[in-house]
């Protein structure tokens, strides 16, 4: 009745080490947890806070970029107004080369004026000429020789004046045809020079218009895309500066996190592995009291049948407990060294979708934590079983 007391005394304490321990682990996970949550809530305030530098940033981008624009319309306004005070000073010479020509065209028409003028002169003279001929003859004629010629002389006579006179009015019209004609292919060329010239300054100024419109607008296409150009080089560095640092950041606060819950994963199997031994150690003594107050023989066979048992139980707890150490020392091992093949160089763990957590990390330690719990559960349960028949063997005794 003894021996089931110490026996009941001894599992309610490795159950009540067992609940602590399981107690420390649920306080473990809470903490854990709350530190993962400040660390989000730190990494969501700093990520915020990038975010508002990226928005000033840009910002500040804009109003540069704005500046700059209307530093460049200025510019152009300025270039505009120098190529419009051109273009005047190229249709002031192109007035003055129009009015150039047209007093050359005028000094000709002039010119041609004069020569007409002068031919129609020459002409007026040889019809004065012919005329005062003509008078000569008929004063002499109608003079002392008038009687002397005969009335048929007389006629012929004034049939040669009156052939004379309508030459004369023939040549007058001819001179005033021709008069006319002159006038008018004149006029005709000087308003074909005029329409001309007219069409040849419209035309010019259409060109050179189209030319400066083409010319602003290439410049100004130009200049928006090397600003839009440097804008979006600009806006891509300072954003894979803040990814490389966001990144950088999370990937430290991960590693400290997994570092910290690897140490107290550690920690706590520790503790349970000394509690554990310290209630086996509890058991052993109780058992050994319980032994040495029975006779000789039943202490004999009781050692003889319980310590192979009992220290069969302990070498697999040992090992066991030993193993999951081991275990437990590689895999952070491997995770502190990763696949890292050389000590200069250090590759990033995967933190993709799908990579552990340590939540996921925390869960897995539960659950070896409490296989193996039952682990040492079954098996004191076993070295119970098998020292039973030898203490009541030896009450029998």
């Amino acid at each position: 009745m003894q021996d089931a007391h110490v026996q009941g005394g001894a599992l309610l304490a490795a159950q009540a080490s067992t609940q602590r321990g399981v107690q420390l682990l649920a306080e473990h996970q809470h903490a854990t947890s709350l530190q993962f949550q400040q660390d989000l809530h730190d990494t969501l305030a700093t990520l915020e806070t990038h975010l508002n530098t990226l928005a000033r940033m840009q910002a500040e981008n804009d109003a540069r970029i704005e500046l700059a624009v209307k530093d460049r319309l200025e510019a152009l306004s300025l270039q505009t107004q120098q190529e419009m005070s051109r273009i005047r000073v190229m249709v002031d010479e192109m007035k003055r080369a129009q009015t150039e020509r047209r007093a050359a065209v005028n000094r000709a028409l002039d010119a041609l004026v004069e020569q007409v003028t002068a031919i129609a002169e020459k002409e007026r003279e040889k019809e004065g000429n012919v005329e005062r001929r003509v008078r000569e003859v008929y004063e002499s004629l109608s003079g002392e020789w008038y009687n002397r010629i005969d009335k048929k002389t007389c006629d012929v006579v004034e049939t040669r004046l009156a052939a004379s006179e309508k030459r004369v009015s023939a040549a007058e019209q001819q001179l005033t045809d021709i008069s006319c004609n002159i006038d008018k292919a004149l006029n005709a060329v000087a308003s074909r020079l005029a329409s001309q010239m007219q069409s040849a300054r419209e035309k010019d100024l259409l060109e050179l218009k189209r030319d400066f419109v083409a010319e602003s607008d290439q410049l100004c296409c130009e200049r928006m895309r090397a600003t839009q150009r440097a804008m979006h080089n600009q806006i891509s560095g300072v954003v894979k500066q803040l990814e490389k640092r966001l990144l950088g950041d999370m990937q430290s606060r991960i590693d400290n996190i997994t570092s910290a819950v690897n140490q107290q994963q550690l920690d706590v199997w520790r503790l349970e592995f000394k509690t554990e031994m310290d209630s086996l150690n509890t058991r052993l003594k109780c058992m050994e009291q319980i032994t040495a107050k029975k006779p000789f023989e039943t202490s004999v066979q009781q050692r003889h049948n319980y310590r192979p048992t009992l220290k069969r139980g302990l070498r697999a707890s040992r090992s066991t407990t030993h193993q999951r150490t081991e275990e437990a020392k590689t895999e952070m091992a491997s995770r502190s060294i990763g696949s890292t093949p050389r000590k200069h160089v250090r590759q990033r763990p995967f933190v993709g979708k799908g990579a552990p957590t340590p939540r996921h990390a925390l869960s897995a330690v539960i659950k070896e934590v409490q296989r193996e719990v039952q682990m040492r559960a079954e098996a004191r349960a076993v070295v119970i079983e098998r020292s039973a028949p030898s203490q009541a063997s030896g009450g029998i005794v």
